[in-house]
């Protein structure tokens, strides 16, 4: 209220309601105020819900009362919880989940096109062994089909469970996600819903300044320089008591942080967190619901981006690895033909071999190119994740 003018603080009045229920009417002093909408009077009277403790009743009151300073008068408190709550919103969001999710399934759409080319080369071997069974004196050449066959066949058992794990992973994903929206309640949405407006803020290193003074410790010393990049170092220095064997010591805590603008700012929310972490320390302020909300939110949300990126990666290196096994088939025909068949090899089966080159080598390739496709397709999704950090 001293930030608007207000000659007097609040006035908090608790009326019994009954035997155990309480309401309590908070009057406050708006004649400073900047800006009214219409003619409000110089001093408000505010009334809570009816609750079942006098704290409740005050806390009701006093979420009222914060409605009414931005309903009639564009007052909006800008408190350390809401500065966490943007921060997080600045970071991961179910809309990345969204594109990291789609670009995982067009992952598994290249594992489908390289296991269909190697199927359909199966099933044309298996074609070319039944109709050289029919001619006895080629038999040999049905035996190099069936060889390859046989490899591809390995090649088929031996990665086909890749994209049927990534599918199963992605449902596990998807099954956690819509478990995550029932547990999210319409209140927590709601109190996402942080406005800023130009009349009354107040400042990340107010609230720093606020916390030092109200554990009895000097303001903090600011001060910020130009950094590679274009951007502004900041640095937040204070002392904070501490006992050290038996005898009090200050410990000087320097938060740093690089920012583009604002770096004091940045660097005073991370001395705040390091005294939450380190300390013992927190810091409940009108949004701190809503900021625990939204950190919930980001660690579900985080912690299926990381999922999404190891299945991803996954993919793509077993990926290579088949490419690189079925370029090793190709390697057992690409040679000597009498090292296969311990002599001179008859016409026919020169064709077998040429055949089985010929088609396991556009197999190769046509796997190989949707490895590159794949690599494509994850090193975007690191993209994304990089700029998520």
């Amino acid at each position: 209220m001293e930030a608007i003018g207000a000659k007097a603080g609040p006035i908090f009045t608790c009326t019994p309601c009954g035997s155990i229920h309480f309401k309590v009417c908070v009057e406050l002093d708006v004649s400073g105020a900047r800006f009214s909408v219409g003619k409000p009077p110089p001093v408000a009277k505010v009334e809570g819900e009816i609750c079942d403790s006098p704290a409740l009743a005050e806390t009701s009151a006093i979420i009222n009362a914060f409605k009414y300073l931005g309903e009639k008068h564009s007052i909006q408190v800008l408190d350390y919880s809401s500065s966490i709550i943007k921060m997080l919103g600045l970071s991961y969001d179910w809309r990345d989940v969204d594109d990291l999710d789609y670009l995982t399934k067009k992952l598994i759409e290249q594992w489908d096109l390289s296991l269909k080319q190697c199927e359909q080369l199966s099933q044309h071997l298996d074609y070319k062994v039944i109709m050289d069974d029919n001619y006895v004196e080629i038999t040999e050449a049905s035996q190099v089909y069936t060889t390859l066959d046989d490899f591809i066949i390995y090649i088929i058992k031996r990665y086909r469970g890749i994209p049927v794990y990534a599918r199963s992973e992605l449902e596990k994903i998807q099954d956690e996600r819509l478990k995550y929206n029932e547990n999210s309640t319409k209140k927590h949405k709601f109190l996402r819903k942080v406005h800023y407006l130009p009349s009354v803020c107040f400042s990340v290193k107010d609230v720093l300044d606020y916390v030092l003074s109200y554990l009895g410790i000097g303001k903090a010393e600011y001060n910020s320089v130009p950094s590679d990049g274009g951007k502004m170092k900041g640095e937040a220095k204070f002392s904070f008591p501490c006992m050290v064997e038996g005898r009090c010591h200050k410990l000087e805590v320097h938060s740093q942080a690089l920012a583009s603008s604002r770096a004091e700012e940045v660097a005073a929310r991370a001395a705040l967190l390091f005294m939450e972490s380190n300390f013992n320390l927190k810091i409940v302020d009108l949004n701190y619901a809503g900021r625990q909300a939204a950190e919930k939110e980001h660690k579900s949300v985080e912690f299926i981006i990381y999922r999404l990126l190891e299945v991803a990666h996954q993919m793509k290196t077993q990926l290579g690895n088949m490419v690189e096994c079925i370029a090793g088939g190709c390697a057992a025909y690409s040679g000597d033909p009498r090292l296969v068949f311990g002599g001179p090899p008859y016409q026919e089966q020169m064709m077998a071999v040429e055949f089985c080159f010929k088609n396991v080598e556009a197999v190769r390739a046509a796997c190989a190119t949707c490895y590159e496709s794949a690599a494509s397709i994850f090193q975007e999704m690191e993209k994304l994740s990089y700029r998520l950090e």
